[in-house]
């Protein structure tokens, strides 16, 4: 596989890595043998793009047993490798190299370094790349073996973290992304204290899938084949959302920050139900959606702000249309009886609907009793005031873990700012009748969204209202920084008057270099010209116009923290971003270099920052955010005569108190009516028959979306789109929505940072002064089928490919769905056919004879796969257009020979 592995994966742990999904048990002359009975589900499948080193280090083509070679002493069944791996290939394309490493029945310090299985495991990874390719992931599922003494379980987060450490120093990738199963199995005495550690996790980079409620084989031990092919796909799942960024056209990569920055960023994984009155008002439907959040570092781009734990419990999802998850709450009354729903597993990844069991509630509260919202800390008057309009409202602050949880249950929602932890054992302490927590503020890192989302409860925010609070507490910072305003009152203050002592540095001239140019961060930087400083930002997400607009200039991160006298942090906390500044990136700082940080605590690795203030590279630091707040009372950082610090003041304005209560009011009070928030951080459900019917056209929805964004040319702005449905159905029998959300994702997704729903697609492209306008097109004939065909017209922009404009003047496609599958059926004025499957290439050519051979060869010769082939054409022997469906990206070379065909006229190639 010399060079061409580009993706890397290490598999390791014990047996349920290892695999033991169909192995029986049969008994031959009382001698008890076990073997696998060979059963190989689709979704393990061998394919030739994906790989295995084999205990010789070398590689073959991967298929199940994975580790048989490895986990020798053992039966090796199905394990979750080749699940992960097809669904990572077919998102990503490429060839993946699987490194099984998991052995059967080892405890955590087995692993250690030094041990022999350690030792192996980082052998067999070194020699997975010295051809070539990127270790991308480690997939760790092991813990059982710990479960067996409290000794052992104990030390598993200390054994964990320091493995963790170890490997990533030893491979040296100090950011290499960790997936993590939490124990599905084990001895029961301590099996959920090491779970609860497993699920815990604070570690950069490291995520956790929950394996719990997986159906294991008899032994109460393994996982079924069936739980493997889950597992396997929920890895998967993981693995795109936190550590890769969305697919976008290869004529205009989108940029990542760090290779999803945060390693997808890490980005936070949410399995989303969320109760939710009818659509329409006329009836009561519930179902879920599913939204993949990929954090990145320019928060103000999307109206969301992610938990700072990077551990996220990802629940299982069905494979079938049968409901396996008998645990699944709503939170909805006692009188409203919810319609089974059923997981519908789209292709992409980042759109998913997902099941939740039909479930009654028990509420206490009648269904016509108004509300009890409690408010757990300070809120404005004006935000009081509205909600005490639509409900009755308890205001108790400062109360403990075990007093909120107590009292939740009688609660229908909740109200925190930053102070208040909403944890798991709240959740469940509410017995499914908290159906919405506000937050007051932007951040949501004390609220457990996986867990909310899992308990089906709304989260809202108020990411708006304290914008200018921040920027105006941030120039302060600065300017009392650059003064010495706060060490020179208190010496004053002491009897001192020592002038000499506290000269300050000038303003005027100086470059400051704004990390994170979101709302806050862009209203920093004007305030900041204002004061006569030159002003650089990076944020790979921001637009460059809006940059421009007030005179700043967009850098990368490394010439803006060489080059600045000033830094002011303005980005969210993630994996991505958590200790950003730190030894190294001090290091490379100007020596003198001034810092603010009005973020969060978590950016700064505040040891190295202590380090660097004391070595005079960092000149000072005004900081009012803190890892932990508040900060110890002995605090090194705190206690620094060069640091100015406040107790996290950037929202605590008068007016800014009273429009973020105002804004985080309004927004619980739609949510409690079941109206949809454009705040909403996670989503709220969809109808399940509705998302039964539709599934299709949603896929076809979106991937029309993302075929037309990357037919507009570079530099012709989209402003004006239309959704045409040609349907039998009257307008009120059809929900169209969802439809229209996705073509919104489609068509937005690909050329930024924000992740698209339900909730948020009307609002976003609104944001970003997009009008979308729908038409129905009414046919006569049955309504069985709820939609005939999708069409998406761009108007006023200049196309890539000239064939894709119609009569009208507009970049047009049409879609339809033919046995479940989404087909394109019409580019332009062109009629074509092809499944939506894979990516596309669509060329313009002279009609003649032997066209389809030429380009079926020169593809077949570099071994692009084509799973399907059409050619439309306006009349014999003039122009046709010939769309073929691919399963691999050609490379350049490839696109660049069939455009050197002479009767090609124009090509493009579109990514899906």
């Amino acid at each position: 596989m010399s060079g061409k592995c580009k993706q890397i994966f290490i598999l390791s742990g014990q047996s349920n890595m290892a695999g033991r999904g169909g192995i029986i048990t049969e008994t031959h002359h009382h001698h008890r043998h076990k073997h696998w009975d060979g059963v190989v589900p689709p979704q393990c499948r061998p394919h030739p793009s994906i790989l295995r080193l084999t205990a010789h280090l070398c590689w073959e083509e991967a298929r199940d047993p994975l580790h048989a070679d490895i986990d020798r002493s053992k039966a090796c069944g199905v394990g979750p490798g080749m699940a992960f791996a097809n669904a990572v290939r077919e998102r990503l394309g490429g060839t993946l190299g699987l490194v099984p490493c998991a052995v059967g029945g080892t405890a955590i310090k087995e692993w250690a370094r030094g041990e022999k299985l350690y030792e192996s495991m980082v052998k067999r990874a070194e020699a997975a790349v010295a051809d070539g390719g990127e270790i991308k992931a480690v997939l760790w599922y092991q813990g059982e073996s710990d479960t067996l003494t409290a000794e052992d379980a104990a030390a598993y987060q200390g054994r964990m973290e320091k493995l963790v450490a170890d490997l990533r120093e030893d491979l040296k990738l100090p950011l290499l992304p960790i997936i993590q199963v939490a124990l599905a199995s084990g001895d029961e005495k301590y099996m959920e204290k090491v779970r609860a550690v497993q699920l815990g996790m604070k570690v950069p980079n490291l995520v956790c899938v929950d394996a719990k409620g997986l159906k294991l084989n008899n032994d109460n031990l393994h996982l079924t084949t069936e739980s493997q092919v889950q597992l396997g796909l929920m890895l998967a799942d993981a693995y795109l959302c936190h550590f890769q960024p969305p697919a976008v056209s290869p004529e205009k990569p989108l940029p990542c920050s760090d290779s999803k920055g945060k390693s997808h960023i890490p980005a936070s994984l949410f399995y989303v139900s969320c109760f939710l009155l009818a659509f329409t008002g006329k009836k009561r439907r519930e179902s879920s959606f599913e939204l993949l959040h990929l954090p990145a570092m320019a928060a103000s781009t999307a109206s969301t702000s992610l938990t700072s734990n990077p551990s996220l419990n990802i629940k299982p999802r069905n494979l079938h249309p049968t409901i396996t998850n008998t645990n699944s709450q709503l939170s909805l009354s006692s009188k409203l009886s919810l319609s089974p729903s059923i997981s519908l597993l789209s292709r992409h990844p980042l759109f998913r609907l997902t099941a939740v069991a039909e479930k009654k509630s028990t509420v206490s509260a009648p269904l016509d009793a108004k509300p009890t919202i409690l408010v757990a800390e300070k809120l404005g008057e004006a935000g009081l005031d509205l909600l005490k309009t639509f409900a009755n409202v308890d205001c108790s602050y400062n109360l403990s873990p075990e007093e909120l949880c107590t009292k939740i249950s009688l609660c229908d929602a909740l109200i925190v700012r930053s102070g208040t932890k909403v944890t798991r054992e709240v959740f469940e302490s509410s017995g499914g009748r908290l159906k919405v927590v506000g937050r007051a503020g932007v951040g949501i890192d004390n609220v457990d969204l996986a867990v909310a989302t899992e308990h089906g409860c709304l989260v809202v925010n108020a990411p708006t209202a304290n914008t200018v609070a921040a920027a105006e507490h941030g120039i302060a910072l600065l300017t009392a920084m650059a003064r010495n305003i706060a060490q020179a009152d208190a010496s004053v203050k002491a009897g001192e008057w020592k002038r000499n002592k506290y000269v300050g540095v000038s303003l005027v001239g100086k470059t400051l270099a704004v990390l994170g140019f979101g709302k806050v961060g862009s209203e920093v930087a004007r305030r900041a010209k204002g004061l006569g400083m030159h002003v650089i930002a990076h944020d790979p997400y921001a637009p460059a116009d809006r940059a421009r607009a007030i005179g700043v200039e967009l850098v990368s991160f490394e010439e803006a923290i060489a080059t600045a006298d000033f830094i002011s942090l303005h980005m969210p906390l993630t994996p991505a971003t958590s200790k950003m500044l730190n030894d190294e990136t001090f290091g490379k700082m100007k020596n003198g270099v001034r810092i603010v940080n009005v973020a969060r605590g978590g950016v700064i690795d505040e040891d190295a920052l202590v380090r660097a203030l004391d070595s005079g590279k960092v000149a000072q630091a005004a900081l009012d955010v803190f890892t932990q707040e508040p900060p110890p009372k002995d605090s090194k950082l705190v206690m620094h005569e060069r640091v100015t610090a406040t107790p996290h003041l950037g929202a605590s304005t008068m007016e800014a108190q009273e429009g973020v209560a105002i804004e985080v009011a309004e927004a619980v009070i739609g949510a409690l009516k079941g109206e949809l928030a454009a705040t909403a951080v996670n989503a709220p459900m969809v109808p399940a028959e509705v998302l039964t019917e539709l599934k299709p056209y949603v896929e076809l929805a979106e991937k029309l979306g993302r075929l037309a964004i990357q037919l507009v040319a570079g530099g012709s702005g989209v402003q004006s789109v239309k959704v045409g449905y040609t349907t039998s159905r009257a307008p009120d029998d059809l929900d169209t929505r969802v439809l229209r959300a996705m073509a919104t994702k489609g068509l937005i997704e690909p050329i930024s940072s924000t992740f698209v729903n339900l909730v948020n697609a009307d609002f976003t492209a609104k944001q970003r002064g997009l009008r979308i306008t729908e038409e129905r097109i009414l046919l006569d004939g049955s309504p069985e089928s709820p939609l005939e065909s999708i069409r998406i017209q761009l108007a006023n922009v200049e196309s890539k490919f000239a064939s894709a404009i119609s009569d009208s003047g507009e970049i047009r496609l049409e879609g339809k769905v033919k046995d479940g599958i989404p087909y394109l059926t019409k580019v332009g004025s062109f009629e074509v056919d092809v499944s939506l499957e894979g990516s596309i290439i669509l060329c313009r050519q002279v009609d003649q004879p032997g066209m389809i051979g030429k380009v079926g060869s020169i593809l077949g010769e570099e071994n692009v796969n084509v799973n399907f082939m059409s050619v439309g054409r306006l009349a014999p022997r003039t122009h046709a257009l010939m769309t073929i469906g691919v399963d691999d990206q050609p490379s350049p070379q490839v696109l660049k020979r069939i455009g050197e065909i002479p009767a090609i006229e124009e090509f493009v190639f579109l990514k899906l």
